[in-house]
């Protein structure tokens, strides 16, 4: 379903969209009350960015403009939208943080860009074999759920680790850096169990936790699968 979604949404469509939310973006880094020195520093780097976007989108390459947009604009936004909207408190019975408007765009705008990454990556024309673009896809995913998951971290030599092994096409070892990163969770997992502190964590706690474990056990399931 997810690999279909590039194909299934016109390409006009997708253009639109990816347009609308640069300029979106732009916009709200428009502050007109500010002093013009403090206003040039915010809205430069942004202007900046929407150029690059348009650029890419100009040349066709609407993956490369969604992923750039993404990274630059609306990861950490959505990030911080998707972490609100799962920050339900078992104990308290409420959020812990309050929900607008503008947390509910970001979270929506969060998970379409991600679908749509997703699907390019799925899609076989970005890869020779079929297998190496759901690994990269796989290892995208790992890295979304690591940079969501507090209680995992990676560090820069990790992240070098694994970029480098991707550059040079070594699938299973960077399936295998991956692994070394999220095998801590279920040992986090049986350390809250045995503590009597499993239901003090939220509900985004219990969500990320199983999305984690599964995606060990893909990675696992992907690493015998494809030869480096």
């Amino acid at each position: 379903m997810i690999k279909k979604m590039s194909r299934k949404i016109p390409n006009f469509v997708q253009l639109f969209v990816l347009l609308l939310l640069t300029f979106y973006y732009l916009w709200q880094h428009i502050n007109l009350r500010a002093p013009i020195f403090d206003m040039l520093r915010e809205l430069l780097p942004a202007l900046l960015i929407v150029i690059a976007v348009v650029v890419l989108v100009a040349r066709k390459k609407l993956f490369a403009g969604h992923t750039v947009l993404f990274i630059t604009a609306y990861m950490n936004p959505g990030k911080a939208a998707i972490m609100t909207l799962l920050g339900f408190n078992f104990q308290t019975m409420e959020f812990n943080n309050e929900i607008v408007l503008s947390t509910v765009i970001y979270a929506v705008i969060f998970i379409y860009m991600i679908l749509m990454i997703l699907s390019y990556l799925l899609n076989d024309s970005l890869s020779n074999s079929n297998h190496k673009g759901k690994v990269v896809a796989l290892i995208l995913a790992s890295l979304i759920f690591i940079n969501f998951a507090n209680n995992i971290g990676i560090s820069f030599f990790f992240a070098l680790a694994l970029f480098a092994s991707l550059a040079f096409g070594a699938q299973v070892s960077s399936l295998l850096i991956v692994l070394a990163i999220l095998i801590d969770l279920p040992f986090q997992i049986i350390d809250y169990i045995m503590n009597s502190s499993l239901l003090d964590q939220s509900l985004g706690y219990f969500i990320f936790s199983f999305i984690g474990v599964v995606l060990i056990f893909v990675n696992i399931k992907y690493l015998f699968k494809y030869k480096s």
